[in-house]
């Protein structure tokens, strides 16, 4: 018997029927399946699932915010996604997926094989299914340390264009790869290392890092944009300017090929240097967006796409 507990989730009565049964036919553990992503959330909170087999194209919430609710909630469940949409956007998707730091088994292209689903399913262990602890209790010193030992990587969000379908560009986000707790989300190190002023620490890994991705994409003949948040503190710094400058030039990078996201507090404020750099920074040729720092909530008019600077 195949020890895992699956829960598939397809609007489509007639697609869940047959994928629910490709399923039982694995001799699985348990087969549960949802119409849409409420309910499957309610089927997660209340059952031990240990894969979630889920179509991006979703009634209520698509499958992305779904995947943020999952990874914000302390969900373990491995997934696998099972999808039509076009295989460019499919791989977007899979990225993404994987900067929450979820357990991605796979992609499939549908329509479903059995054979295709046998292959994912048929691998060792899942991993746990929901964290047994809470979230670990970190102080500065204990980020500051993991900053030093380079623990700290930015998760490429891809951005794409909607006309075209095709990945324009990244937005790099800071993850903690804890060497005993695993991958960390910023909710657990953004605030305090605001409230200790030592968030350009942070910024400027974030920003090396994504400079060198960058860098890496133009030597293997790809143009694509790279996003880097700036929070209102890193913004007063009247340095940040020429030392973004000099960092950029250094990795061989267009400034173009940089855009920095702010909050919209950070748009708005009287700060003297916040407002030098807000002008100095698309002087230099970068580019700015509007976003809500360290939340992962963007709001459409704000920074589903990259801004050039007027």
């Amino acid at each position: 018997m195949l020890e895992l507990s699956v829960l598939v989730i397809e609007d489509q009565d007639l697609q869940q029927e047959m994928i629910v049964e490709m399923v039982r036919r694995l001799n699985t553990k348990d087969v549960y399946s949802a119409a849409d992503s409420k309910t499957a959330l309610e089927v997660v909170s209340s059952s031990s699932v240990d894969v979630i087999m889920y179509d991006i194209d979703m009634p209520a919430i698509d499958g992305l915010e779904f995947m943020r609710q999952l990874s914000e909630g302390g969900v373990r469940s491995s997934v696998i996604i099972a999808s039509s949409i076009p295989p460019q956007l499919l791989a977007a998707t899979e990225a993404m997926t994987r900067s929450y730091g979820i357990d991605l088994r796979g992609v499939i292209q549908k329509p479903i094989t059995q054979a295709a689903l046998e292959t994912l399913l048929v691998r060792p262990a899942a991993r746990p299914r929901k964290a047994e602890l809470g979230p670990a209790a970190f102080t500065v010193g204990d980020i500051m340390d993991g900053l030093q030992q380079d623990q700290f990587e930015p998760f490429f969000q891809p951005r794409v264009e909607l006309a075209t379908r095709r990945v324009v560009g990244a937005e790099a986000l800071a993850r903690w790869c804890h060497p005993q707790q695993g991958v960390i989300p910023p909710s657990a190190f953004v605030r305090l290392l605001e409230e200790a002023g030592k968030i350009d620490d942070l910024m400027w890994v974030m920003l090396q890092k994504g400079v060198a991705l960058c860098a890496a994409l133009k030597a293997a003949g790809v143009d694509s944009l790279i996003a880097v948040k700036l929070s209102l503190k890193s913004l007063s710094n009247a340095e940040l300017a020429e030392r973004v400058t000099e960092i950029v030039e250094a990795g061989r990078v267009e400034p173009a090929k940089i855009c920095f996201e702010i909050a919209e507090s950070a748009a708005t404020t009287d700060d003297r240097a916040a407002l030098q750099n807000l002008a100095r920074l698309p002087q230099k040729g970068f580019l700015l967006s509007i976003d809500d720092f360290g939340t992962g909530h963007a709001t459409l008019n704000s920074s589903s796409a990259f801004h050039s600077p007027s």
